[in-house]
């Protein structure tokens, strides 16, 4: 039987190999999870920038990463990854200035939590009063 993967198995923070034509770049994608619905933030070499469109269907990680209007030249990539616990490989399909092809990248989860997730405070009960934290 095939493990189903859910939403929740991919938050974390992953960090990227990819070969690229110009050489190896390691960047690193954020996923956070609001609801049913994937978020992702991308940082690479070239920034930090939303990764959009984040979903994940039949076992298949898939994010979009794109140009903004500040960057010098116009790309767009799509990512296809088939995440394994605390691993992932797949393709990229790339865009650049209308240079276009494909590029395998293989990454690794670093941290199952994000730091958003985990700062997060906890409430203090109800019953206790700044009184009975202050040391004496």
């Amino acid at each position: 039987a095939n493990r189903v993967v859910e939403n929740d198995d991919v938050v974390g923070v992953w960090k990227f190999k990819l070969e690229t034509p110009q050489g190896v770049i390691e960047p690193q994608l954020t996923i956070t999870k609001d609801g049913d619905k994937l978020h992702g933030v991308w940082v690479s070499p070239f920034g930090e920038r939303e990764a959009q469109e984040v979903t994940l269907a039949d076992g298949k990680l898939s994010w979009l990463v794109e140009s903004d209007e500040d960057d010098e030249i116009d790309f767009q990539v799509k990512y296809h990854g088939q995440p394994r616990g605390n691993k992932i490989e797949g393709s990229a399909e790339f865009d650049f200035g209308g240079n276009t092809g494909e590029m395998d990248f293989t990454g690794e989860r670093t941290e199952r939590e994000t730091k958003s997730e985990a700062a997060q405070p906890s409430a203090w009960p109800a019953s206790w009063s700044i009184r009975q934290c202050t040391p004496r």
